[in-house]
């Protein structure tokens, strides 16, 4: 299927958001079509994107610290099954124990990259925020929660 290049029809106001197919390329460079595309599109994506990354960062973060959480716990219980299996000498308690220490592990890890996640979410949202020339940053967030 074949489609002409988009461009904007000179007899039709810009600011109604009307779009429509010429045949004059250099209707593309006008300031008007420019301050359309930007209104219209870049503007309402950036704003989604930032929105979408600043949630993404509290859910890393609250994700960060529950796999925390559960692998000290698993931690736990893990060197209280090992102490409990020197008196009883227990194949299976072995086992749950070793289990338990693999699972811990586990959920460091998955809680290490959540946060690795969290820090790329506020550097891109900076980025975002350096580009737009707006001077603030945004916090990591985990860095914020341990210094309060």
């Amino acid at each position: 299927m074949l489609t002409q290049p988009l461009v904007v029809d000179n007899k039709k106001n810009l600011n109604n958001d009307n779009i429509s197919n010429t045949n004059n390329p250099d209707d593309l460079h006008t300031e008007e079509f420019k301050n359309f595309i930007i209104r219209n599109y870049i503007k309402p994506d950036t704003e989604n994107e930032i929105k979408n990354i600043l949630s993404n960062r509290k859910r890393y973060l609250c994700l960060s610290n529950t796999f925390y959480i559960f692998g000290e716990i698993f931690g736990f219980i893990q060197t209280i099954i090992s102490f409990t299996n020197t008196y009883y000498n227990n194949i299976t308690l072995s086992f749950i124990g070793g289990l338990c220490g693999v699972l811990a592990i586990l959920f460091f890890r998955i809680g290490s990259k959540c946060t690795e996640l969290e820090k790329e979410n506020t550097e891109k949202v900076n980025e975002i925020l350096k580009n737009l020339n707006i001077n603030e940053s945004v916090q990591d967030l985990s860095i914020s929660e341990k210094e309060k």
